[in-house]
């Protein structure tokens, strides 16, 4: 099975198992890529490509909690306006902290903007409560520990160049200066990478950004871009996106 489920998975097939299919799928996928051993960060051997993610309505049937423990059906996010949602590698991730305090300090740019910002992490309610409490921030944070979300949006696992290279590391220092924060408690896998989208109210893709190294990440004035274009235009006209736009389908 090693082997064969990562080269399925970025291939990135239409989505249409059912949700407790994909909770197996997405533990096949990413516990089944060789790795390097703990002291190695659990990063895997060989490279990996982002996929793309499709089907949005297979996104929009998940239902995961948010820090407070109560659940949120993802579909509603982008029901009433556009919707960022960003995927973080994990809560103690210097990028992701940083990434998430920038995010925080747009909010009311996104809010003017009609949009709202919305972040996963891997692990509990509890462990999102905590991110939120030490960065201060009033950014809603599900938790997805089964990372079915991740599974649908194309996310890679990161070899150990991709998570301590050189100009990784480097860029690292200079995120946790520009924003004054730290390297946190990890609380899930090492080599999880993230990326972020952009939700429509029609249940088009307009901006997809999915990592491939812990400190790529999607700059908030290029999402706050694409949804101020697509305000101005309409929502019948395209728009710029990183990855293929893609319409979703059954969105009630």
């Amino acid at each position: 099975m090693a082997g064969q489920a990562p080269r399925d998975f970025h291939q990135h097939r239409q989505w249409s198992m059912p949700l407790e299919g994909a909770h197996r799928a997405a533990f096949e996928r990413f516990h089944s890529p060789r790795r390097w051993p703990s002291w190695m960060l659990d990063t895997v051997r060989t490279r990996e490509q982002p996929a793309t993610p499709e089907g949005l309505d297979a996104l929009a049937a998940i239902t995961l909690p948010d820090q407070d423990g109560r659940s949120v059906r993802l579909r509603d996010l982008w029901r009433d306006g556009p919707a960022i949602i960003v995927w973080l590698r994990q809560f103690g991730c210097p990028f992701c902290r940083a990434h998430a305090v920038e995010l925080n300090r747009a909010r009311s740019r996104f809010s003017d903007a009609g949009a709202r910002v919305v972040l996963i992490g891997q692990g509990a309610p509890g462990d999102a409560a905590r991110f939120r409490r030490h960065l201060r921030i009033d950014l809603q944070v599900l938790t997805d520990a089964d990372r079915v979300t991740y599974l649908w949006a194309g996310t890679k696992l990161a070899t150990l160049d991709e998570l301590i290279g050189p100009a990784v590391v480097v860029r690292g220092l200079l995120a946790m200066a520009r924003t004054q924060v730290a390297i946190g408690h990890n609380t899930a896998d090492e080599a999880q990478l993230g990326g972020s989208i952009v939700v429509l109210p029609d249940g088009t893709i307009a901006f997809t950004h999915i990592s491939r190294d812990a400190s790529d990440m999607a700059p908030p004035a290029e999402m706050l871009r694409v949804i101020e274009r697509r305000s101005i235009r309409g929502p019948g006209r395209a728009t710029r996106t990183e990855e293929p736009t893609r319409p979703a389908e059954g969105l009630a």
